[in-house]
């Protein structure tokens, strides 16, 4: 049974639009997150009705929408405060920066918020003018300690093929110290692709030529991450949970999925084939990278050779401690009635798991001290 659990969608929650068949979390920004072990915030997007016209030059979208957050008492379910930023963006976040401070990022600026919620820094962006609509998202290193700011340039001044989206423009950031770190440009042929990063400022990228896994500092030099797979579970998608362990994900059938965890010596901690039809949607990691959760979605029913999609539902969360190298932690989606999740989060010390079921109701878990060793599949 949860811990304690709040009914958001009365508060005015909605859910962003769901993305698919794919793990969910890594360097993606959630709509829940710790900044603390006692606080938790609920972030979502709303439109209001504009008081006047938009100036010259504005967008029409500034005018209505705003990035809202419910600020919650982690231990006792208790609304704390509600706040609320004007955004030109439906991808405008909020991600925890460390010592119970959060940062709000929307297109202009990116501000630095202390635990009482008053802004400490300030640091201006260029996306909003430089950046194609919709083209801009934002992802955090495991603790929150650098973002990675990608968008697609809205003029072709980088690109001499003339293929607007071909070029994509990258900023590295420090949340600490608030200031931008390294740029990239990457047309695309033959780049080195940045597309996750380590709280020690390290990248993990893609080499455009050989579609090797490389790991360095930005601008390199870059060394590859050997890791000895079997080929049947070798992973097409990686994401970073610590400074030193990565989730890899890899389809090796129609309906069946490899999940795996390595470090960065290359000793793989585990490596499992799912059932047919089970899905990682989601994967929350805490602050700092002790302990991972992933929510396992079921499919039933449908057919791939008629065209007719399974239908899908959340099977079990489970949650897997690094320093113990075991799975310790497992919630089945049946019993507690939850089909499927907007958000999932673990706290700092990742002793609390927070999600927000399919009513918008969310729901706190303790996961307890000495928690028994269980499996993926369970």
């Amino acid at each position: 049974m949860p811990l304690w659990h709040l009914d958001v969608r009365a508060l005015g929650y909605t859910p962003w639009s769901p993305r698919g068949e794919s793990v969910e979390g890594g360097t993606g920004i959630g709509q829940i997150c710790f900044p603390s072990d006692g606080q938790l915030v609920v972030t979502f997007i709303s439109q209001v009705l504009p008081v006047t016209l938009p100036r010259r030059g504005q967008p029409e979208a500034s005018s209505n929408l705003r990035l809202e957050a419910l600020f919650v008492d982690a231990r006792r379910g208790q609304l704390w405060t509600k706040h609320e930023w004007p955004t030109f963006s439906d991808l405008a976040r909020i991600a925890p920066a460390g010592d119970g401070k959060f940062l709000v990022i929307t297109p202009d600026k990116l501000t630095l918020y202390s635990p009482g919620i008053q802004p400490l820094k300030q640091l201006d962006l260029d996306v909003g003018r430089e950046a194609t609509p919709g083209s801009w998202g934002v992802g955090s290193s495991p603790g929150g300690r650098y973002l990675l700011i990608h968008y697609g340039p809205r003029s072709n001044e980088d690109n001499p093929r003339g293929f607007l989206g071909a070029v994509t423009r990258l900023e590295l950031i420090d949340t600490e110290a608030l200031r931008l770190v390294h740029t990239w440009t990457d047309h695309g042929f033959g780049d080195i692709h940045p597309f996750d990063l380590f709280d020690d400022g390290n990248i993990l990228a893609i080499n455009g030529t050989g579609g090797v896994t490389v790991v360095g500092p930005p601008g390199g030099p870059w060394r590859s991450f050997q890791v000895p797979w079997r080929s049947r579970c070798r992973p097409g998608g990686k994401t970073l949970i610590n400074d030193r362990a990565i989730f890899g994900t890899t389809t090796v059938s129609t309906d069946r999925r490899c999940y795996s965890l390595t470090l960065t010596t290359g000793e793989i901690l585990f490596a499992q084939e799912f059932a047919d039809k089970e899905i990682v949607r989601w994967l929350a990691v805490s602050p700092g990278g002790r302990r991972f959760a992933i929510a396992v979605d079921k499919g039933r029913g449908g057919s791939w050779g008629l065209d007719i999609p399974a239908r899908y539902s959340v099977d079990r969360v489970t949650v897997y401690d690094i320093p113990s190298r075991q799975w310790i932690f497992a919630l089945s989606g049946k019993k507690q009635g939850i089909k499927s999740i907007s958000g999932l989060a673990l706290s700092p010390d990742g002793s609390l798991l927070g999600l927000i079921n399919q009513d918008g109701i969310l729901e706190v878990y303790r996961i307890p001290e000495g928690s028994g060793p269980t499996q993926p599949g369970q």
